[in-house]
C-alpha cells in the first residue's frame, strides 16, 4: 500500500517516516526490511542520516530510487515494459485530473490535498 504524507517541513515528514519505520519493524520484525521508495540520491542520503538520528540508528531499511521502483514493479506484474518518465508524468497527470479516479478511497490523502486550497485554479495547480 503507498501512503502519502505531505508538509513543507521536512523534519516533520521525518518525523512520521520515523514512527512508520519503527511500526512496521515493530509489527514485521527488526529483521525485515522496511521499503522507502525516495525521488532522488540526495534525499536518500538525507533520510538515511535523519532516521539515524531520530531513531538512533538506521539499520534494515531498503531505499531506492522512484525510477527503479517503478521498474521493478513493472517486471514483477510480468510485463516487460518500462515507460520513460515523461510517459509516467503524463499518466500520474491525467489521474489526477481524473475526478472519478480521485474518489476512490486508496486515494483519500492525495483527494485531501489537492483540495485543501481556495479555487479550481489553485488545485489545477497543485496537481
Amino acid at each position: 500500500m503507498v501512503r502519502l504524507v505531505y508538509s513543507n517541513c521536512t523534519e516533520e515528514l521525518l518525523s512520521v517516516l520515523a514512527e512508520r519505520v519503527r511500526a512496521q519493524q515493530a509489527s514485521d520484525g527488526p529483521l525485515r526490511p522496511v521499503r522507502v521508495v525516495v525521488p532522488t540520491a540526495m534525499l536518500e542520503r538525507y533520510v538515511h542520516l535523519g532516521l539515524a538520528r531520530i531513531c538512533g540508528i538506521a539499520a534494515n531499511l531498503e531505499t531506492m530510487l522512484l525510477t527503479r521502483f517503478a521498474a521493478q514493479v513493472v517486471t514483477e506484474s510480468g510485463r516487460a515494459r518500462v515507460a520513460a518518465a515523461d510517459a509516467i508524468e503524463a499518466m500520474a497527470l491525467s489521474l489526477l485530473l481524473d475526478d472519478d479516479f480521485l474518489q476512490h478511497p486508496d486515494v483519500a490523502p492525495v483527494r485531501a490535498y489537492l483540495r485543501s486550497v481556495e479555487g479550481r485554479d489553485a488545485a489545477d495547480a497543485r496537481r
